[in-house]
């Protein structure tokens, strides 16, 4: 017989290893320039921008893997951000467009024999699709919230 609060858990303890992954990979990205505002940012700026998603990730891993209460709120505080952060990217007509020339560096010939306007809509698309999923699993950890009502395992 499954209870209310198990419904969900191998979701949730998935998706919170994948989430620690991402915070390790924030981490170990942390030198590399990141699109913000307009301008691809390195220093300063770039190491604030991956601790932050770092700590993000680090927090949703830890929130969604113990199932604590606030680890439902942090599910929806990280998608407030990371859609923000996603509109401010796609706004960014001319960082975009760096963002495909950078990607494909070495390779403009195959930029060219796709065409940078497929790639910048396909980019886009991946972008709106990543947000619509991460809002897509918050109306699952909504459906499932009973998961995260506390007590023991």
């Amino acid at each position: 017989m499954t209870t209310d609060r198990s419904k969900g858990r191998f979701t949730f303890r998935t998706a919170a290893v994948l989430f620690a992954l991402s915070a390790s990979l924030e981490v170990v990205g942390m030198t590399q320039p990141v699109p913000l505002f307009g301008e691809f940012r390195d220093g300063t700026a770039a190491l604030a921008y991956h601790l932050i998603y770092a700590l993000l990730f680090l927090v949703l891993a830890v929130g969604l893997w113990t199932a604590k209460p606030w680890g439902y709120h942090a599910i929806f505080i990280g998608g407030v951000l990371y859609t923000l952060d996603k509109i401010q990217f796609l706004m960014s007509g001319n960082i975009t467009q760096e963002f495909v020339s950078m990607i494909f560096r070495g390779q403009e010939q195959l930029l060219q024999a796709v065409g940078r306007d497929m790639v910048m809509l396909s980019l886009t698309l991946v972008v709106i699709a990543f947000v619509l999923g991460w809002w897509g699993f918050a109306y699952y950890a909504y459906l499932r919230r009973a998961y995260f009502k506390g007590g023991r395992d």
